[in-house]
């Protein structure tokens, strides 16, 4: 019986009671603690150098800290109600110090870290308590680069070799292309002599056309469309040029390796502890790097000697440090990856109530802009003259797939000078039937040829234009003559035929010395007068020559000769 109420459940039931009693005196010994702590008057700002986020060093006077979360830290504490004599601000020299004074049990000095903490659920297991977000972030790359040297070919950078190519061909088929249809168009055929010299000629305008120091001159519809689309092509690649020439000539040139993220995959990459297993899991090959006072300076340094591939750290500090440099062989990639969180970070031992009052400002904050104001001054603020990621280099320069839409334009002129050649074609067919029809040796061929006829001579084709000048503005003196000698002829034989027309003096002698000399008539047969017979045999040589040129005339000018 003694056994078993020494051992029995009498014994366990007074074991537990005193546990429970313990247990008890434990906890309100640690919350008179925590309350003592939090009650106090004083709190400690923990930073250490991590720009822009903070920008401090250990000893030196607080006053003098800045950096975006330390500004941050201090508009929360003014909308806390907090004076200048309630908080004071810690820097130390190694981030590491501070995260491990946050995971004390007890103890901590830190009553806030504002230093660009990330959110973590490594470190909220150890037992930080975050606030909420300061700043959305995300890692970036920052890999190796070297400044382009300038070369005497440098001008040729601001446009592509496919865009170089492309404008070389297109300046040398536009002249064929002008040449043929404004001769067809003002002419109705190439003349074979008008090859060699037109196309030179066509050409040349076409090369001078492209240093903005002529153009073509052309008459027909046809040709000037085609040229309307060449002059577009010509006008926005000048520009084009002109432009990315005074970029490649003011802004420093860098030419890197990689060039996107994917370039990186599978490559060893550094980077701090909290965020190898998120780089691990994108595909990354991360190299943690310890963390101690010289941490910034040895990522920087590794990189430049070619440890690793690339660093992958906070955005707003790669992008510190690559605008901060002096001699741009560090380059920020345009992309960034793993997006995560910065916040304030404060003990295990802080509680709750005072956690969630530094959230309520921090929203507070974000909601009337304040924090974007912060941002704008602390981050994205940085300038340099060395070029970001997605600036101009030989990869980015102007390449044909970005103005691929002029020579598409172009080919819509091309056709539409063909619609307006074939379409004028036609229009002359019934014309050039009837001249063919009219004119007896005359062929189809040549119907349409002098149909097509403009009257206007063309720069490029000197001997169609000598050959097709048979318009009233050439021919019109030649026939004038022809009249004229047809009227005097005409005016003799109504002389001959009129004795009483006959004007007297040396007329008369020297028109009977010309019946004189006429061949004489046998007797008894009835022949007219011989002088007669014979001006009136040139006179319908002539009236005939007068026709035919006439007839020639009206075919050549579509009938308005």
């Amino acid at each position: 019986m003694a056994r078993i109420g020494l051992f029995g459940p009498g014994r366990s039931s007074l074991m537990i009671r005193n546990q429970l009693i313990w247990v008890a005196v434990w906890s309100l010994a640690a919350w008179r603690v925590a309350s003592q702590e939090w009650n106090a008057t004083h709190f400690t700002v923990c930073a250490s150098l991590f720009p822009p986020m903070a920008i401090c060093e250990p000893g030196a006077d607080p006053d003098t800290f800045t950096g975006h979360d330390v500004e941050q830290m201090r508009i929360v504490a003014s909308r806390l109600g907090w004076s200048r004599e309630d908080y004071t601000f810690k820097c130390f020299g190694a981030f590491s110090d501070v995260l491990d004074d946050l995971v004390k049990e007890s103890g901590s000095e830190c009553s806030v870290a504002a230093s660009g903490v990330t959110r973590s659920t490594v470190r909220q297991e150890a037992g930080m308590q975050f606030t909420y977000p300061t700043y959305r972030a995300s890692l970036g790359i920052m890999v190796r680069a070297h400044v382009r040297k300038g070369s005497y070919w440098g001008f040729l950078n601001p446009l592509h070799w496919s865009v170089w190519l492309a404008i070389s061909l297109t300046a040398l088929l536009v002249p064929w292309l002008v040449f043929v249809i404004e001769s067809i168009a003002c002419h109705g055929f190439v003349h074979p002599g008008d090859w060699t010299r037109g196309l030179k000629n066509t050409t040349w305008d076409s090369l001078i056309a492209l240093v903005n120091f002529g153009h073509f001159r052309v008459q027909s519809t046809a040709a000037r469309v085609v040229v309307m689309g060449y002059g577009l092509i010509v006008l926005i690649m000048i520009q084009t040029y002109v432009a990315n020439l005074a970029a490649f000539l003011t802004v420093t040139q860098v030419d890197t390796s990689i060039s996107k993220e994917e370039d990186l995959y599978g490559q060893r990459v550094a980077t701090v502890n909290v965020y190898g297993p998120m780089l691990r899991r994108q595909g990354f090959v991360p190299v943690v790097i310890q963390s101690d006072d010289n941490l910034l300076d040895n990522l920087v340094h590794r990189l430049r000697a070619s440890h690793y591939k690339a660093v992958l750290m906070d955005e707003p500090w790669v992008l510190n440090t690559t605008s901060n440099q002096s001699n741009c062989d560090l380059q920020m990639l345009s992309e960034t990856t793993v997006p995560f969180d910065y916040a304030f970070a404060l003990p295990r031992s802080a509680p709750r109530e005072f956690v969630d009052k530094i959230s309520t400002v921090l929203l507070e904050m974000q909601e009337d802009l304040t924090s974007s104001r912060l941002v704008e001054q602390f981050i994205q603020s940085g300038n340099s003259s060395c070029p970001r990621g997605d600036g101009f280099s030989d990869t980015q320069s102007v390449r044909v797939s970005q103005i691929a839409g002029l020579w598409i334009i172009l080919a819509f002129c091309i056709a539409c000078a063909f619609v307006i050649l074939v379409g004028y074609i036609i229009r002359r067919i019934p014309r050039a039937l009837a001249d063919a029809k009219a004119v007896e040796g005359f062929k189809m061929k040549q119907g349409l040829s002098l149909g097509r006829m403009r009257r206007i001579p063309t720069t490029y084709h000197p001997n169609a234009s000598a050959l097709l000048c048979c318009s009233q503005q050439c021919c019109a003196p030649q026939i004038a003559d022809l009249r004229a000698t047809v009227e005097v002829l005409t005016e003799a034989i109504r002389w001959l035929g009129d004795p009483s027309r006959r004007p007297s003096g040396n007329g008369g002698q020297m028109t009977v010395v010309s019946v004189a000399e006429s061949p004489p008539c046998p007797e008894g047969e009835g022949c007219p007068q011989p002088g007669p017979n014979i001006l009136a045999q040139q006179a319908s040589g002539l009236v005939a020559q007068l026709d035919d040129s006439a007839k020639n005339s009206s075919v050549a000018s579509g009938g308005d000769a």
